[in-house]
């Protein structure tokens, strides 16, 4: 459904069409309301409301509308592209080889701030590039952490993850780290390790955790995404 108010700026290459598939005429927005008021005296309609006429709904016409999206969008989207790219291989010549533990401990003691000189071109301030990293770290990890789900009848507080739109799990060695997104005003990555985390004791998560990956075997088997051996015989 469009959600873009009309203007001559925004549809581009409309179309008119008899009820033959002729094309009776063809311009921007402004052109074919101009166009449609003085043959039919009808008036296109700002919005959703123009719907109505991309049908002939008993009228003797109907609407085409093209899309235009001006070329200094496309030039920012491809630049924003690049930056991620760009980041994504600094970040990797930098950091790749490191584990869960050493990265997150460069960003606790602020000392992935001495890597500064290589982020100078994207002119960030110290929170912004340690925030930076971590959401690399995030990003590094998310094809294959786990989905952390809550086993039937765990009793969860009120207000722990109210916020949360991601949460996954990364075991690395004999540490298990917990993979947080949380959306509010903004959107916010945490990565920690279970021990540090205060909603459930380590007893409860370590039960959440086999649940959690008993329950993405079951997904991965029964959606074919991977094969899993039975064990059963």
């Amino acid at each position: 459904m469009k959600t873009i108010e009309l203007d001559n700026h925004v549809y581009d290459d409309n179309k008119v069409i008899d009820k033959n598939e002729n094309i009776l005429f063809q311009g921007n927005f402004e052109e074919v309301s101009k166009f449609v008021l003085d043959k039919y005296n009808e008036t296109l309609p700002l919005g959703l409301d123009i719907e109505k006429f991309e049908d002939f709904n008993g009228r003797e016409f109907k609407v085409e509308l093209g899309f235009n999206i001006p070329q200094e969008v496309i030039d920012s989207f491809i630049a924003l592209e690049n930056k991620e790219i760009e980041l994504t291989n600094i970040y990797n010549e930098l950091f790749a080889n490191l584990s869960i533990k050493n990265t997150l401990n460069l960003i606790k003691t602020k000392e992935v701030l001495n890597y500064k000189n290589k982020y100078n071109k994207f002119n960030f301030d110290d929170e912004d590039l340690i925030e930076e990293i971590r959401f690399q770290l995030y990003k590094k990890y998310s094809d294959e952490a786990i989905k952390v789900s809550f086993y039937p009848d765990l009793e969860i507080k009120p207000n722990s993850f109210m916020f949360t739109t991601e949460l996954s799990f990364i075991e690395e060695d004999k540490d298990i780290y917990i993979f947080e997104k949380l959306q509010g005003q903004g959107t916010v990555y945490y990565i920690y390790n279970v021990l540090e985390n205060e909603d459930f004791p380590i007893e409860t998560w370590n039960n959440i955790i086999k649940y959690s990956k008993e329950l993405d075997i079951l997904n991965k088997k029964y959606s074919g995404i991977v094969g899993v051996k039975d064990e059963s015989n």
